[in-house]
């Protein structure tokens, strides 16, 4: 299975090695495969595999969406406070996670939800289980098609950035 992913020098992108993995074998048999039939690993930012250290060059993308006027609706910064709030119940720890202040963070939910022209979290004061701040399924629905949006984003940068800078190494 790894024959087809050796490029003419041995080496295998970390993704690739990662997706045969996946399959079946898993990391610990495929770091034994690799190591037993002298394979390299290229690109490894994850930390899953061994790497011949050598000059690297990693692209990265950065994805927000802004509406008509130029406003930002939706980015990674806006998505980490969603989930932060998600799993501690409170704006507050979420902000205190996230490293800014309360009034901070509260502007940008008060601007997502005014951009964006939806209520994104629900608020019920008290100290019962049912106090806090819940997200909505809308704001559910918005972080997973970010992250898929972001997903699809990077992975198209990557094959392209494969296809553009290092040609012929694979």
């Amino acid at each position: 299975k790894i024959e087809p992913s050796l490029d003419e020098k041995r080496r295998i992108f970390c993704k690739d090695a990662r997706d045969i993995a996946k399959e079946g074998c898993g990391l610990k048999s495929m770091r034994s495969a690799l190591k037993a039939y002298k394979v390299d690993v290229k690109y490894c930012q994850l930390g899953c595999f061994k790497e011949k250290k050598g000059k690297q060059f990693i692209v990265r993308t950065k994805t927000w969406i802004e509406n008509a006027d130029g406003d930002l609706l939706f980015g990674r910064g806006k998505t980490e406070l969603l989930e932060l709030i998600g799993q501690t119940g409170s704006l507050l720890h979420a902000s205190k996670l996230m490293g800014i202040n309360y009034k901070k963070a509260w502007m940008h939910l008060q601007a997502l939800q005014k951009n964006s022209q939806e209520i994104l979290v629900s608020t019920r004061q008290g100290r019962s289980k049912e106090s806090g701040t819940k997200l909505t399924p809308r704001a559910l629905e918005l972080m997973e098609n970010y992250s898929i949006l972001q997903k699809d984003i990077e992975e198209y940068a990557n094959k392209r950035f494969k296809e553009l800078f290092l040609k012929g190494k694979k």
